[in-house]
């Protein structure tokens, strides 16, 4: 049906220096979407983040899928800016998309 893979401890320049974890994947079979499975993996991502204390949750999306930009504004993530992914000397532009997962505390 699907899977998401989280790396903790990941930062990115757009991101700033608090500690982040990133959503390396998130897949949902195409059967499979519109039945909220996405919504669970990414749910259980922001909570598995948070608990191994990550204050923010980030990942990046190709400028070209409107469908996972528009899911991942709906859940409240924001557009940070631009990044660039190349594969085999070509340059693609990525949304770098973030959203807090725990509020950090004051010391």
């Amino acid at each position: 049906m699907g899977f998401a893979q989280l790396v903790l401890g990941s930062a990115h320049v757009l991101v700033g220096a608090e500690a982040a974890a990133k959503l390396n994947r998130l897949y949902v079979h195409e059967r499979f979407t519109g039945r909220g499975i996405g919504k669970a993996l990414l749910r259980r991502s922001e909570e598995l983040a948070a608990s191994n204390g990550a204050f923010t949750l980030w990942l990046t999306a190709w400028v070209g899928n409107h469908r996972v930009l528009g899911f991942y504004a709906s859940r409240g993530y924001t557009d940070l800016g631009a990044t660039m992914y190349v594969f085999q000397d070509e340059q693609f532009e990525n949304r770098l998309l973030a959203t807090p997962v725990r509020a950090p505390t004051e010391t």
